[in-house]
């Protein structure tokens, strides 16, 4: 791993010293005006923040996701496996509403009423609306309605985006 190293850049009085720039051997000695050690600066402040800006939030989105996905499988299969697959699942004997929810794609396109779930947009996902039973026709699970901290779960899934692990096409 190389090694960057500044000297003498405390002040606006110039840079003494730069060694160790990617490989760049012997970058020994700058010295001169102030313009030359505030470019220097703003290279170098330009150059981190490349690096650590082009990696820093893509680690941080893998365990984003990594961490959504874990909140759909601990919260949100459960309820969708036991309240909503028996009618709207691939495995179902009948599927009612022209409705899966088996599947991301299947998510996406939704069914008679337009889509189930809209990532990131819970008022437009039809599943929310039928959960809360606001939907005059449809209140879903019809057997009764889910609890609040339920329903909560299912808003907060689809609000940071419907992260999911099911399979991408109905199985």
């Amino acid at each position: 791993m190389n090694r960057l190293s500044v000297d003498g850049v405390d002040g606006v009085d110039g840079v003494d010293r730069v060694s160790g720039v990617d490989g760049v051997a012997g970058v020994d000695r700058i010295a001169g005006s102030n313009r030359v050690a505030s470019c220097v600066r703003w290279v170098l402040a330009v150059a981190t923040l490349a690096v650590f800006g082009a990696v820093t939030p893509r680690v941080q989105s893998e365990d984003s996701d990594a961490a959504k996905i874990d909140f759909f499988r601990k919260k949100v299969e459960p309820v969708l496996k036991e309240h909503c697959f028996e009618c709207h699942s691939r495995k179902a004997d009948e599927v009612k509403g022209d409705l899966l929810l088996d599947s991301q794609a299947a998510l996406a396109k939704g069914g008679a009423n337009g889509p189930a779930v809209v990532p990131g947009d819970v008022d437009a996902s039809f599943l929310i609306r039928a959960i809360r039973y606001t939907e005059d026709d449809y209140k879903m699970p019809p057997r009764g309605k889910l609890d609040d901290d339920v329903i909560r779960d299912l808003e907060k899934w689809i609000k940071d985006g419907a992260k999911n692990n099911l399979p991408k096409e109905s199985p």
